[in-house]
């Protein structure tokens, strides 16, 4: 999979996009600048108040944006966005309680 990431050619993008197809399959996901989660909302606006009250379907739901012509922008759990928004110690732990499988789940940048 890493060769093929780096690679430029035609067959890496066939693979890819079979690749993201099955990953969704397997996957919950929702787009985040169609149906964002309640919960990665509040990591996003820094809501720890709300946020703390946090559903299982939730916490395992990825949230991915894409560009213009489809591309992958980026992917990830709400454990990734509580990191990349700097959420206190006791949100991390909620998300990690509620889904505990988040902690070897690798968002897009690996």
């Amino acid at each position: 999979l890493s060769l093929l990431k780096e690679s430029k050619s035609s067959h890496r993008e066939a693979y890819m996009r079979a690749w993201g197809r099955a990953f969704y399959e397997v996957h919950e996901e929702c787009d985040f600048d169609i149906n964002p989660t309640s919960l990665f909302s509040y990591l996003r606006s820094q809501n720890w108040k709300e946020g703390i009250y946090i559903s299982k379907s939730e916490a395992r739901t990825w949230v991915s944006r894409r560009e213009g012509d489809g591309g992958l922008r980026w992917r990830m759990l709400p454990l990734h966005a509580a990191i990349l928004f700097k959420a206190p110690t006791e949100m991390i732990s909620a998300i990690l309680h509620a889904y505990p499988q988040a902690a070897n789940c690798r968002d897009d940048q690996g």
